[in-house]
């Protein structure tokens, strides 16, 4: 387990707790728990309905969690219809300024884009490469293919 030396936390990113397991505290709580789920769950309703807030916070984070929005799928001809990544761009951007997509489907449209631009320039200079080892006479290495 990393720690910096000075104050003795743990690095970011590093875990107090490797192994994931459980501390005594928590597997206790959770043993008492388990032996009447249904009183446990009554208190908590009950505690809630009397405006406690811990009860009412447990109840709404864990029983009934928030609800993710659920967007219809979107129809977007012009980016079937695209030329070239820049001509699918635009028809992203533009269906988000209309409000025809959401800024989040928007996002995740574009983000994939991406990666398709990062896929074809690593094609390109795969090609770039062969071309220019093909007019030196150097023989292709197996296995340099990625």
């Amino acid at each position: 387990m990393a720690r910096d030396v000075e104050s003795g936390k743990f690095l970011p990113g590093t875990s107090g707790n490797p192994g994931g397991r459980m501390s005594n505290a928590a597997r206790r709580l959770r043993e008492l728990m388990e032996q009447d789920v249904e009183l446990f769950y009554a208190q908590l309703v009950a505690g809630a309905k009397e405006g406690d807030p811990t009860c009412l916070k447990i109840y709404f984070d864990r029983i009934l969690p928030a609800l993710k929005p659920a967007n219809p799928p979107t129809q977007l001809p012009a980016l079937y219809a695209a030329a070239n990544l820049t001509e699918a761009t635009r028809a992203v951007t533009d269906a988000i300024a209309r409000g025809d997509l959401s800024i989040e489907d928007g996002q995740r449209l574009l983000m994939g884009i991406g990666a398709t631009v990062r896929v074809e320039e690593h094609d390109e200079v795969k090609r770039a490469i062969a071309g220019i080892q093909a007019k030196l006479g150097i023989k292709k290495e197996t296995g340099d293919d990625v």
